[in-house]
């Protein structure tokens, strides 16, 4: 059985309906939006999100967020922005399926794209080191993702981001510990967006993002420095 396959079964049969970020790729203009054999996500109420377009990159701009400097999006001028953004778009359009939730390749993208995306009907993201969900300027509603593992926290909304098509299985059988561990913590999608649809940032709320942020990179620096001394 494939990774997608375990992980989508053992999601579905704790009740538990995430976010799947799927990448268009539009050469196979193949989105890949059933994992195995069964309905299609979003009928067993899986929320699908737009993950870009083609999922390439281009170096040097890290955008709103700041993790990656490297961008799809991040940086482009606004035409080629709403060009990449109406292709990927159409290709969901193609398959019958609806989306307003974006994710972006490698967190990078910049406040044109947020507009763009508004215009377009996306008005969420899933994205950003706040610690609880808010509605921006631009009428966007941004769930943060800040975490790539399971990890107790006091206070706060944290999405735990699973490259699954990467994992082997031992991974998946520390996810399938994961969620036994944690499964009276983990919500919905759409109902935490609901939970959280009036809520707007407060200086907390940027404070924190900026915090973490900065604590990433120096973790990301203790790393590549350890990593030349063992090669040493």
């Amino acid at each position: 059985m494939r990774q997608s396959d375990q992980v989508k079964n053992m999601l579905t049969r704790a009740n538990r309906l995430p976010s799947a970020d799927t990448a268009i790729q539009a050469p196979s203009r193949e989105p890949g939006l059933i994992l195995g054999p069964g309905k299609p996500l979003e009928e067993i109420g899986w929320t699908i999100a737009l993950h870009g377009y083609r999922h390439t990159y281009v170096p040097d701009d890290a955008g709103i967020v700041g993790l990656n400097t490297r961008s799809e999006f991040a940086g482009f001028i606004e035409e080629e922005q709403e060009e990449k953004l109406r292709s990927g778009l159409g290709i969901f359009e193609e398959k019958g399926i609806e989306t307003d939730v974006w994710i972006a390749p490698a967190h990078s993208f910049d406040r044109t794209t947020v507009r763009l995306l508004a215009h377009l009907g996306v008005r969420r993201l899933s994205d950003g080191m706040f610690p609880w969900p808010h509605v921006d300027s631009d009428g966007m509603q941004w769930i943060p993702q800040q975490f790539w593992q399971f990890r107790p926290m006091s206070f706060g909304v944290w999405t735990v981001c699973c490259h699954i098509n990467s994992w082997s299985q031992d991974d998946i059988d520390g996810f399938a510990q994961d969620i036994r561990i944690y499964s009276d913590k983990i919500g919905v999608f759409d109902e935490v967006s609901e939970l959280y649809s009036g809520r707007r940032a407060n200086l907390f709320d940027y404070a924190s993002s900026k915090a973490y942020l900065k604590a990433l990179r120096v973790r990301e620096g203790l790393g590549r420095v350890k990593r030349k001394l063992v090669h040493r």
